[in-house]
């Protein structure tokens, strides 16, 4: 069964912002990222990098964001997909982990929040930018 990782990344990012709205920082953190994550693995599957149905097991896109963020990065930039790089210097995943859904609300800060938004909306606007090149349909 093929993953869509499309549709996941735009409806996880929503939400994410509908959560930021209302002061729901630690939901809204941990959605940021997913939305990040399901955008790029989107694009890498536009690009034919990896199956619909997702990486297989020994691929190193087989990560969350706060690794796929580098391996994505060095794929496009080997590669010559400049139209679907990201900011080099940005690694606003460094701190987000998928085990942090566990955690106590008090490890997220606005300021913490703020970063992770913002790496998502640029993974979004990556994605966006497929769909609109026709490499994401």
């Amino acid at each position: 069964m093929a993953a869509n990782f499309r549709v996941a990344a735009q409806r996880t990012y929503r939400d994410a912002a509908y959560l930021e709205q209302h002061q729901r920082i630690a939901n809204a953190d941990h959605l940021y990222g997913l939305a990040a994550e399901c955008a790029l693995k989107a694009i890498l599957v536009g690009l034919r990098v990896i199956p619909p149905q997702g990486p297989p097991r020994k691929s190193p896109f087989r990560e969350h964001i706060d690794k796929l963020w580098d391996q994505y990065s060095l794929y496009v930039s080997a590669n010559g997909s400049v139209s679907y790089s990201l900011p080099i210097t940005a690694k606003p995943f460094d701190a987000w982990r998928v085990d942090h859904r566990y955690e106590d609300d008090l490890l997220f800060t606005q300021g913490r929040l703020n970063t992770t938004a913002q790496g998502a909306c640029e993974a979004n606007r990556l994605l966006e930018q497929a769909i609109l090149d026709g490499v994401v349909a």
